[in-house]
């Protein structure tokens, strides 16, 4: 549940952001977020990230299917360090295959 959160960043990952897609692929996608201010509060946010799936996982994903991953804030910069591919990918996705955008972001990749 993305309630009360507040996104700074989404964009086109998998086969989309390479240019792999067939008629068949989903669409992934990857974005970053700020917990909400009761899970900060409560300690509850999530070490990683939240999913966000159109598909219940009981079969395999068709072009009809959406999959977001929302990384918390310190969960991508724990992703960055470890030099994790999903956090470079991130990084130097092409601007033309962001969703959102926000200030927060526009510093995060001018400090990239």
């Amino acid at each position: 549940d993305m309630k009360g959160k507040k996104s700074l960043f989404k964009c086109v990952h998998g086969s989309f952001l390479y240019g792999l897609n067939t008629e068949k692929s989903d669409q992934d996608f990857k974005g970053i977020v700020l917990p909400s201010k009761e899970e900060l509060l409560n300690n509850s946010a999530p070490t990683t990230s939240y999913q966000e799936k159109t598909n219940s996982g009981k079969q395999k994903n068709t072009q009809e299917d959406t999959d977001t991953e929302w990384f918390t804030l310190k969960g991508f910069f724990r992703l960055c360090i470890e030099g994790q591919t999903v956090a470079s990918e991130m990084l130097f996705c092409p601007k033309n295959l962001y969703v959102e955008s926000s200030p927060e972001w526009e510093e995060i990749i001018t400090n990239r």
